[in-house]
């Protein structure tokens, strides 16, 4: 959300969500002086007409370009939070598929107890993760 206009209060975390979504209470302000820039005329022209693009402005900001911002924002943040989800879980995935067999660490040394046998093979697998 924009910066809000009132925002002298200490205890700001105890108000609920509709406070800080308001459009009322936000500072449209750095948006709608850049858009003066873009849409008032360099000439003097009357206030009565630059009132009315102002109130335009505003509400073009409110009802049409602050909701489409926000619904793309979101849109992105859902998509780079998804793909981050998958390329981690890859990776742990990845990890754990290249972690060997369990080994009991008694068959693996000298143990006086076990004959030698040679029945646990050791079987290496070359995984090229870069497809290179």
């Amino acid at each position: 959300h924009l910066p809000l206009l009132d925002d002298t209060s200490t205890d700001w975390y105890k108000k609920d969500d509709e406070y800080f979504n308001n459009r009322d209470r936000q500072d449209l302000a750095p948006f709608i002086e850049e858009l003066k820039k873009i849409y008032y005329p360099t000439d003097e022209d009357l206030d009565e007409w630059n009132n009315q693009r102002e109130q335009i402005i505003r509400l073009a900001l409110k009802k049409f370009l602050l909701p489409y911002f926000e619904a793309e924002m979101r849109r992105e943040l859902r998509e780079a939070s998804f793909k981050a989800g998958i390329k981690d879980a890859g990776e742990k995935l990845l990890t754990m598929a290249m972690e060997g067999p369990y080994r009991p660490s008694h068959l693996l040394g000298d143990n006086r107890f076990l004959v030698p046998t040679r029945d646990l093979p050791i079987v290496f697998c070359n995984v090229d993760v870069h497809n290179k």
